[in-house]
């Protein structure tokens, strides 16, 4: 009995059933293995050394791209975060530079192309600029074959260009009528510009502002006059974070900010009626917090312009 052929997640057709049966070619069968025991700790070693001159953020950021890039070869969920799937990761990565230069740019190539149209540009160019600096590393320690040098970065969104809605506010909205679809867009286009300003224009982080509620914001300070009548003075407005100590302090936000925030709570307000406190600022159309994964995207995007 026949079989049609069936590809690897490389674009290499398989025809054997074992192959058949994992959809995995000869080169990439043996890559979802353990590393061998022996060589565990020379890759924690390189790992160590390529994220020793970076801060905490990007070293994370970097085995989250690995973790990604890890699940798109074995066509497996992206694995948790933890320091075996961050070795087993980047194991993968030196076995597919040591298959050959060909096989591994076609895979990353491969990889680029699936990507597209579910994550913003800058986030794929982002996973890609990820990969290479790690080839490179173990290219330039002998460790691997090739550096990916050839494979190119996708380039990010132009100034000007609309930034994406993530994938599934676009599929809500599309079930919308025209006026809510008309509505929704203009709730994520005001909430995306909000998180550009708020983060240009605060001294919130990223991390600060996603996680950040409406109770831990104030748009006005009060006065007392020598008669005892209390009149709000309406200022730049303040928001509260928690402080290294793990106390929770105001910071003020710059005018840009606090205009942009005011802006964000009407349009908030019109959709979901007030300003909750214990709901978060930064939400989805649903009205729950916006998804890590998409929040940053839309950072990373406004960032890249």
């Amino acid at each position: 009995m026949s079989h049609p052929d069936t590809c690897c997640a490389c674009g290499i057709p398989v025809h054997s059933a074992e192959n058949r049966r994992v959809r995995r070619c000869d080169i990439c069968l043996p890559l979802g293995k353990h590393p061998p025991v022996h060589k565990r700790s020379n890759i924690r070693t390189l790992i160590h050394a390529w994220c020793s001159r970076t801060s905490e953020h990007t070293a994370r950021s970097r085995f989250v791209d690995l973790r990604h890039f890890f699940g798109f070869v074995l066509g497996e969920p992206t694995p948790p975060p933890s320091t075996p799937a961050n070795e087993r990761a980047a194991a993968l990565v030196l076995k597919l530079l040591n298959t050959s230069s060909a096989h591994a740019e076609r895979v990353v190539l491969l990889y680029i192309e699936t990507q597209a149209g579910l994550y913003a540009d800058s986030t794929i160019a982002r996973r890609i600029k990820t990969l290479r600096s790690w080839a490179r590393y173990l290219h330039g320690k002998q460790a691997s074959l090739c550096d990916l040098g050839d494979v190119p970065c996708i380039p990010a969104t132009k100034r000007g260009d609309a930034a994406p809605a993530p994938p599934h506010e676009e599929v809500d909205a599309q079930r919308l009528s025209p006026a809510a679809k008309t509505r929704a867009q203009q709730f994520i286009a005001a909430r995306n510009k909000t998180i550009a300003t708020v983060l240009a224009h605060s001294p919130l982080n990223r991390s600060g502002l996603l996680y950040l509620d409406w109770k831990a914001v104030d748009f006005s300070e009060s006065t007392t006059s020598d008669d005892g009548t209390t009149t709000p003075t309406h200022v730049l407005a303040r928001v509260q974070v928690p402080g290294r100590d793990g106390r929770l302090l105001w910071r003020h936000l710059g005018h840009q900010a606090t205009r942009a925030l005011k802006h964000w709570s009407r349009v908030y307000t019109r959709r979901f009626g007030a300003t909750l406190p214990d709901r978060p600022i930064i939400a989805a159309l649903s009205g729950e917090r916006l998804s890590k994964t998409h929040f940053y995207e839309l950072a990373d995007l406004d960032r890249a312009h």
